[in-house]
């Protein structure tokens, strides 16, 4: 079931020059899910911004869309010092994963072969899945799946299989612009 939102203060993957002013403007919205990237933005705005969704009564999640350890590490950490409630998005890595349960940080990072930039989502339903029950039988709180990202068939049918069999919650992501 996709019964909430949340809303990415981002573009082209990346967060829009301005979204201190557009969370500013849009946080007495009846959403409570908010988020952004860990690029478009110097890591003092950053923090700003996640303490005024915090502020606010939201809940806060950081994209990072990386793929070597040291990159997802380095999003985890950001994560961490701005005070994020949830860290979406890095390849799966065991120091990252054990990094941010020790810091007490709700991990969802990718399913499926997440390559490039903007990201793309590669693979079957059936590979993601495994990926998935693994990420679960290891402590992971969800996973990210860039549903709208994807290229080797239906995306709509990918993601309705995908929500429907993980074993944890999964967000829907990927160039939901409308």
């Amino acid at each position: 079931m996709l019964d909430k939102i949340i809303i990415m203060l981002t573009h082209n993957d990346k967060t829009v020059p301005d979204a201190i002013a557009v969370f500013e403007e849009n946080k007495d919205l009846p959403i409570q899910y908010w988020g952004f990237k860990d690029v478009g933005l110097d890591p003092a705005d950053m923090k700003i911004l996640c303490s005024k969704m915090r502020a606010a009564g939201k809940t806060s999640f950081l994209e990072v869309v990386s793929y070597t350890e040291e990159e997802c590490m380095r999003g985890a950490k950001l994560a961490v010092e701005c005070g994020f409630d949830y860290l979406l998005g890095t390849l799966y890595y065991d120091s990252v994963a054990a990094y941010v349960k020790e810091q007490g940080l709700k991990y969802l990072p990718f399913a499926g072969k997440v390559s490039q930039s903007p990201s793309i989502l590669e693979g079957t339903a059936e590979e993601m899945l495994a990926q998935e029950a693994a990420f679960a039988e290891k402590g992971v709180f969800g996973t990210d799946l860039l549903g709208y990202r994807y290229k080797d068939g239906d995306p709509n049918e990918l993601s309705a299989e995908y929500i429907k069999k993980a074993k944890k919650p999964v967000v829907l992501a990927g160039s939901i612009g409308t």
